[in-house]
């Protein structure tokens, strides 16, 4: 019986770990577009490069979701499948896998697949993952790890924290007006993914220093006790550290990886900018 956690790559996963050599994980990437160069959202993908020609001009750019076909690919391997896609209410990728699920077992009404909308992205879907990996391992049956899976999936928390939203802007994931006077007046935007999975701007404060300082409160909101914490950065190693030392401090116990993120949530986040998921 081989196991396969498949994921779209709003799952940030760089530097993890998960499991055994008996677990597959495979990566579906999303594509990126600036103008007329399309970038492939995978471990070759030059971050710096895209953003540099995005942030040089105003210029048309705009992301794709992997298609059926490619996720298809993917559900062929494996007798026991997890699919883990970026939100669906940012997304199309949850309703690709959906397609590609139906097509696979059509021909395999044996083959187990089971689809999670991650209602977020980067750290959030990486958890889920994280957590597949560990039930696999622990080897409990399939049907037992979708019921764990899916209550885990409502415990975790995503928020964001952006200085610039032009690119959410563009491409329609929030509204004009809250990303237009956060920009115009040079602050942190604080974001967070709503239980629908949308992304919602909670407030605007001046600084990094206050935009740390706010996560920190709404994780003592949000009752964290100290679990798991993954830190997705876009070019911010520092301001990560400096996160996760400000996390340690209120709760040693927590345990804390950083990873930089990926192309898709690069884009979104643009320069700087931090996700930041826990459970």
């Amino acid at each position: 019986m081989e196991w396969n956690i498949v994921a779209d790559s709003g799952c940030d996963l760089r530097g993890i770990k998960l499991g055994d050599k008996k677990i597959k994980i495979t990566k579906i990437p999303f594509s990126i577009f600036v103008e007329n160069i399309e970038y492939m959202d995978n471990p070759r993908f030059n971050v710096g490069d895209m953003l540099h020609r995005i942030e040089k001009q105003d210029i048309h750019t705009h992301t794709a979701c992997p298609s059926p076909a490619a996720w298809k690919e993917a559900f062929d391997q494996g007798d026991h499948i997890f699919a883990i896609t970026l939100s669906s209410k940012v997304s199309g990728s949850y309703n690709s896998a959906q397609v590609a699920a139906a097509m696979v077992q059509e021909e395999d009404p044996e083959k187990k697949i089971h689809i999670l909308d991650s209602g977020s992205a980067g750290p959030g879907p990486s958890l889920l993952a994280i957590r597949a990996a560990e039930l696999m391992e622990e080897g409990v049956s399939f049907a037992d790890a979708v019921m764990e899976l899916e209550d885990y999936k409502q415990k975790i928390h995503t928020m964001y924290g952006l200085s610039s939203f032009n690119n959410l802007i563009k491409n329609g994931r929030v509204s004009k007006v809250a990303g237009f006077v956060a920009g115009k007046l040079g602050l942190c935007g604080i974001g967070e993914a709503s239980p629908q999975g949308e992304i919602l701007v909670q407030g605007k404060v001046r600084g990094s220093g206050k935009m740390l300082a706010a996560f920190l409160e709404r994780m003592e909101e949000l009752d964290f006790q100290g679990g798991k914490v993954l830190i997705s950065h876009c070019e911010n190693q520092t301001l990560a550290k400096k996160l996760k030392e400000m996390i340690l401090k209120q709760w040693p116990q927590a345990e804390i990886l950083i990873m930089p993120a990926a192309g898709v949530c690069s884009y979104y986040v643009e320069r700087k900018g931090l996700i930041v998921g826990f459970d």
